[in-house]
């Protein structure tokens, strides 16, 4: 069934980034695209270039959608919400190629999980990226959304590699935003073309998608002027408006009023 799309509300965890299309585009049907872009004057640029900065761009927001998804949504056994941990990893030695320094990252995660639970799992949920350094030298970062606690000493034990900079994200309002300023550098690196640049875990929250009007309407409705972060109006082909809105002030999901929003994110926190 083929919808058009007039507008766009993405829910990651607190973070609301509501897009109103002036030009509609359309979905459900891969015979029916997205309107024909204009011409103009970047259409004489390599499309390599642009392709991979749009690529980037695209990669970037993904990134600080899925931080703000799963930061502060995996519960203990008590019912109180892991708070995230977020881990900058370094290598003493010199190491410069991504699937070297991948083998690594992924042996890591395999002894971070057996020194937890004490077999072969895959209980951790995390986000990791890889990044170069000025000097070539490739270090990881890497944010754990359900981490029990650990002394810095036993994470630097497990790496083995190198040194370990561990942050206190969890008071931070827009996690997503503050992380992405490390892991979203190298996206449109040269270096990383045709790799991947960041890696999931298996199981991590998707952010909520919504493009019935109606529905974005009553979710909207009866948010505070507060939480209205950003606006802006872009120059695209589309006439996007983009507003994002923050609801960081309710620490416990219960605590929300606006019924339709608290409900799905209920949901997301299942």
């Amino acid at each position: 069934m083929i919808k058009k799309v007039v507008q766009k509300l993405i829910i990651s965890g607190h973070i609301l980034d509501l897009f109103k299309y002036k030009s509609p585009y359309y979905v459900g049907s891969s015979q029916q695209a997205r309107p024909p872009r204009p011409n103009s004057s970047v259409a004489a640029l390599d499309k390599k270039i642009i392709n991979r900065q749009k690529s980037a761009w695209r990669s970037r927001s993904k990134v600080r959608r899925t931080l703000n998804t799963n930061a502060g949504y995996w519960y203990k056994e008590d019912g109180a919400p892991y708070p995230p941990v977020f881990l900058t990893l370094t290598h003493a030695r010199r190491v410069t190629q991504p699937d070297e320094a991948n083998e690594i990252f992924t042996l890591y995660i395999q002894r971070m999980n057996y020194h937890l639970y004490g077999k072969r799992a895959h209980n951790l949920k995390y986000l990791a990226n890889i990044e170069f350094t000025k000097k070539d030298r490739i270090h990881n970062h890497l944010a754990i959304f359900n981490m029990p606690y650990l002394h810095k000493t036993e994470f630097q034990k497990i790496w083995g590699q190198g040194f370990i900079k561990v942050r206190a994200v969890d008071s931070v309002d827009n996690i997503g935003a503050y992380i992405c300023k490390y892991m979203g550098k190298n996206l449109d690196d040269p270096r990383l073309a045709g790799r991947k640049c960041y890696f999931p875990s298996m199981g991590l929250k998707k952010p909520i998608e919504i493009i019935d009007p109606e529905q974005i309407k009553n979710i909207l409705k009866d948010i505070p002027a507060e939480a209205l972060k950003y606006h802006n109006i872009f120059g695209d082909e589309f006439g996007t408006e983009y507003t994002q809105y923050n609801i960081g002030q309710y620490k416990d999901i219960n605590s929300i009023s606006i019924a339709p929003l608290k409900e799905l994110l209920l949901e997301l926190a299942a």
